[in-house]
């Protein structure tokens, strides 16, 4: 049994809020140091990886694969145009920045809510 930390009083097992006050009731705490260990690979990965393969990591598959394939798409445009056309070149390096970017910006985010949702409730959000 849970004790209720806003009541005190006893929360039997499997229920998820107080039955006295109504507030929930967490049932599940990781440890924090997995908390960050996760935040730190998911953010670690966009940094060092290619594209998506953060997303990937905290289990968001179809954001991950959407941008790991835009990723191959640039840089076959980067490849094939680097001697070439460098308007195309510079085009497909900024698009490839911000794209980088937004993916971290993102896959920190969505982290952050995954350890947040999982300390709550014990279970991944999705």
């Amino acid at each position: 049994m849970v004790q209720c930390k806003k009541c005190g009083e006893a929360v039997p097992d499997g229920k998820r809020r107080c039955d006295s006050c109504g507030k929930m009731v967490v049932l599940y705490l990781p440890e924090p140091l997995f908390l960050m260990t996760s935040l730190s690979f998911a953010v670690a990965y966009g940094l060092i990886g290619f594209f998506g393969i953060g997303h990937l990591y905290i289990g968001k598959d179809r954001k991950g694969a959407v941008l790991f394939v835009f990723g191959v798409a640039l840089l076959t445009i980067f490849l094939l145009n680097i001697s070439e056309r460098p308007d195309v070149l510079l085009w497909a390096t900024s698009l490839g920045f911000i794209v980088w970017v937004f993916s971290i910006l993102d896959v920190y985010r969505l982290t952050k809510r995954y350890n947040k949702h999982l300390a709550l409730n014990g279970a991944a959000p999705w």
